[in-house]
């Protein structure tokens, strides 16, 4: 086999690999839309399905959270374990404020606190990644200077 049956049969591969990820999305997509079709005609399951899309990200903040908690515990500066916890605190609080007015929402209560939300409900995310994006921030202030690689070689 020489070097041009290679260059064939890896340009061969490569095809197979974007068309095998194509149909891949596309057949995830349909079945997807099969399934909408189908659960959407039962009763309850829109109101199910607004439920876990509103949901989510506030699951995946709270995960964040946890995660940055168990980076703090094993954090040795105190100003930076400090620093850190207030801002994931206010994070944590605000994740709470605005999931609870996600669920007044969806509940259809109309209080003006809800309307408001409704209206700025972008705020949402965006406060979430500063206050994570501080948090993270914080925490690599208390963490230990790297070696230079150069220094590395000379030590070892």
């Amino acid at each position: 086999m020489d070097n041009y049956n290679k260059y064939i049969g890896l340009l061969a591969l490569i095809m197979g690999l974007f068309a095998s990820i194509l149909l891949f999305f596309v057949g995830i997509f349909y079945t997807m839309k099969v399934f909408s079709i189908v659960f959407f005609d039962l009763p309850g399951t829109a109101f199910l399905f607004e439920y876990v899309v509103t949901l989510t990200p506030f699951v995946i903040y709270f995960t964040s959270y946890y995660f940055l908690n168990r980076k703090i515990i094993s954090t040795e500066k105190l100003t930076a374990k400090i620093s850190s916890r207030i801002f994931m605190s206010i994070g944590i609080l605000t994740a709470i404020f605005f999931m609870t007015l996600a669920l007044m929402d969806i509940a259809g209560v109309q209080y003006e606190w809800v309307r408001l939300y409704k209206r700025y409900s972008y705020l949402t995310l965006i406060s979430q990644i500063l206050f994570l994006f501080f948090t993270t921030l914080s925490l690599a202030t208390g963490d230990k200077k790297e070696i230079d690689w150069m220094d590395r070689e000379q030590s070892a």
